[in-house]
């Protein structure tokens, strides 16, 4: 579906990033971080925002933070902790200082996503990890379009409701086609949309359906 209709969330375009994002929680332990604790190795390294292996890397191709563990099988907790502190954190839905992050794994390797523009923290156990591909990537700074692998138009899922959606304004006026690729592969409908000068472009994918749906409007 392809229409004329309100931002469905408020858009997002560049952003400057930090310096560092990690992934403090319960399974600090688990992938590596050591004892940090000056009371006789009490503290085995769980919820430590300095800890290096807990640290995500910072995708030069999409800006998306990124990062892959392999914690024992389990359930664990974690947040996105911004520049190696809690003084800035984000949970639960992207919110500043919100709720801790659950998951359950089976052992093998789990991937963290962060994206700064949303504050949504997130991995492949919690969420499939939802793209939009198609001709308009390279204008959002993608190296190429139709990549599967740059998450430049990632959609999100921060009320954990399975329907992904992501706004921006980094798609400027043109047509384009555009399609979904969940967890890698593409899937779903190809659409044509249109933007006109000064519009926002709202991407809305329902996996269950596989239902597109692009909106074009003034961001607001």
């Amino acid at each position: 579906m392809v229409g004329k209709a309100p931002v469905i969330i408020p858009p997002v375009g560049e952003v400057t990033q930090p310096a560092n994002v990690s992934i403090p929680g319960s399974h600090g332990s688990e992938i590596g971080c050591p004892d940090s604790s000056t009371d006789g190795g009490t503290d085995p390294g769980d919820w430590d925002p300095v800890c290096p292996q807990a640290q995500l890397q910072l995708d030069a191709d999409d800006q998306i933070w990124k990062g892959t563990r392999s914690p024992a099988q389990g359930g664990y907790a974690f947040k996105a902790a911004i520049n190696k502190a809690y003084d800035e954190n984000y949970g639960v839905g992207g919110v500043a200082g919100g709720a801790d992050v659950g998951y359950t794994t089976d052992g093998s390797p789990v991937t963290y996503y962060y994206d700064h523009r949303t504050h949504w923290v997130t991995n492949d156990r919690i969420s499939d990890i939802v793209v939009a591909t198609g001709t308009f990537q390279s204008e959002m700074g993608c190296p190429s379009d139709g990549d599967a692998a740059c998450m430049r138009a990632w959609l999100q899922d921060p009320d954990g409701n399975k329907v992904f959606s992501l706004g921006t304004t980094q798609v400027p006026p043109d047509t384009y086609t555009v399609r979904v690729a969940k967890d890698g592969a593409l899937e779903g409908p190809t659409l044509s949309f249109t933007v006109d000068a000064g519009d926002a472009t709202t991407f809305t994918y329902d996996p269950a359906s596989q239902a597109l749906t692009v909106t074009t409007a003034p961001p607001g």
